[in-house]
């Protein structure tokens, strides 16, 4: 991993008390890696799932939904590609599902 701030460290490590300090001291929530990847995108390809829940409870919505990386990947992207489908369920209830055209039925485990 190069590249990476302290803050982005401790979002793929899942450090979310670390994280949180250091957003608290003022670290960029919008940092991102060598190839673009923001705190979102590390945390969902790292499965960090409680770490995208504090992630996602410090931003407005709309700004982690039009993040994308150097290849152009939104975070829902980068969830689909590494098969992080507890993230990705997160991360549509958090947006609003219905605003996408996902029915919560196809997320909801039976």
């Amino acid at each position: 991993m190069m590249d990476l701030t302290p803050f982005l460290v401790s979002v793929v490590h899942g450090g979310i008390e670390t994280a949180e300090m250091l957003l608290d001291q003022g670290a960029n929530i919008m940092a991102t890696d060598s190839v673009g990847n923001s705190c979102l995108h590390l945390a969902v390809q790292h499965s960090q799932k409680e770490m995208v829940r504090m992630l996602l409870s410090k931003r407005d919505k709309g700004e982690f939904m039009e993040l994308r990386n150097n290849k152009l990947e939104t975070v829902m992207h980068s969830a689909a590609t590494h098969d992080n489908t507890e993230v990705n369920k997160r991360f549509l209830i958090y947006v609003g599902w219905e605003e996408l055209g996902v029915r919560l039925a196809d997320w909801v485990d039976a």
